[in-house]
């Protein structure tokens, strides 16, 4: 395999971007795959090593990307190679790229072709197709959001040899694989921004009031259980551990994080405990030096953070899965009740209340809400933001 660390070679760059035999885990290497999709002469090379940045999901690449999609005198092949990619890397910035690609009508004009022929995502199979992800996984797609999920699914039907969109619905309902396909399209339809440090206020806050309650709550067992659900490639769950270690009054208590996310992917690299420096950006200095050790560019957790985190697959939809989470103390769920209509809401709030133990704290993202879905939870304020109690 060709590994493409610190180099000015341009030619390598270019070989392992249009030939995929290379790893692109190292800053490096994404910094000089970013650059060959920016100043590269061949717009085919262009082209593929946008599809590199995709498939590696570089947040780094967000604001060219959607800078290239933006820009209607680039060449069509780029703008929707970018928008392809934008999906694939997701995030807020991102996803508003992709819509607004829709309706400049980037994607309904390149969408895969049939005997010469342009195929859509006709309405129909659209909302078939977000029907069966609702089902699944209570993630809705609004009529608005026809552009995303075409753009997203472009991928697995050049992946599957799928000629129609059509074609790839019916094999998400029949084939004998279909169980795997699912996955693969679960990891498509997830968002996974997240960071080290993210939202210093709540998390302040979980310090301020949570922690001195449960100092005296859990005086006698001398532990403290965390959920932190939809957790993506972990920098949350590693991050309240962190603060933990830095509470002198926790010295000699036992501390259990656990992580879930329902996409395997994420959670693989949330395990490796190997990051990037857009994923430390936000970190104090002091932790980061503290409890990391810097290896080739990239960013390697001590493993004394790591031992406090178990990672496991869960998707917060399957009611019957989340009954086996118990007693915990705290459960952190930001930045992900967004994605789900009321109904969704509700079951998931109903399932985390019945996870916490009676007096725990549920903190949601700063722009959600549980008004109207909450089931008998207290609102807390601190530092300007709002902490939720079991009664």
């Amino acid at each position: 395999m060709l590994l493409v660390a610190l180099t000015d070679d341009h030619e390598k760059v270019r070989l392992a971007a249009t030939t995929g035999i290379a790893s692109w885990e190292r800053p490096e290497a994404r910094r000089a795959l970013l650059n060959v999709s920016r100043h590269d002469p061949d717009i085919w090379v262009k082209r593929c090593a946008i599809e590199r940045l995709g498939n590696a999901r570089v947040g780094e690449a967000v604001p060219h990307l959607s800078a290239l999609v933006a820009d209607q005198s680039a060449p069509r092949l780029l703008r929707q190679a970018a928008v392809d990619a934008l999906s694939r890397i997701g995030g807020a910035d991102a996803e508003a790229a992709v819509s607004a690609a829709g309706s400049d009508g980037i994607l309904s004009r390149s969408s895969p072709r049939h005997n010469g022929k342009i195929m859509q995502l006709t309405l129909a199979i659209f909302d078939q197709l977000r029907t069966l992800i609702y089902e699944k996984t209570g993630l809705h797609f609004q009529d608005n959001k026809k552009y995303l999920l075409e753009s997203r699914l472009q991928v697995r039907l050049r992946e599957r040899h799928c000629k129609t969109f059509e074609e790839y619905w019916h094999l998400l309902r029949y084939d004998a694989w279909r169980d795997k396909e699912l996955i693969a399209l679960f990891e498509l339809v997830t968002t996974h921004e997240t960071y080290f440090c993210r939202d210093a206020g709540q998390l302040q806050a979980f310090v301020d009031v949570a922690v001195p309650a449960l100092l005296k709550a859990n005086e006698r067992t001398h532990r403290i259980r965390i959920w932190s659900a939809a957790c993506s490639t972990g920098d949350e769950p590693y991050t309240l551990a962190m603060m933990l270690f830095e509470h002198q009054a926790l010295a000699k208590w036992t501390i259990e994080i656990l992580g879930s996310d329902i996409s395997e992917a994420v959670l693989a690299q949330a395990r490796s405990g190997r990051y990037g420096p857009y994923a430390v950006r936000q970190m104090p200095a002091s932790l980061r030096q503290k409890y990391f050790t810097e290896e080739d560019g990239q960013f390697v957790l001590a493993p004394k953070v790591r031992q406090v985190v178990t990672f496991v697959n869960i998707n917060l939809y399957d009611s019957a899965r989340l009954k086996l989470i118990r007693d915990q103390d705290v459960i952190f769920c930001r930045n992900c009740l967004i994605y789900f209509d009321d109904k969704g809401k509700r079951k998931i709030v109903d399932s985390l209340y019945d996870s916490l133990r009676p007096g725990g704290y549920l903190i949601i993202g700063f722009s959600e809400s549980l008004h109207g879905v909450g089931r008998s939870f207290k609102p807390l304020h601190a530092n300007r933001t709002v902490m939720y109690q079991k009664a």
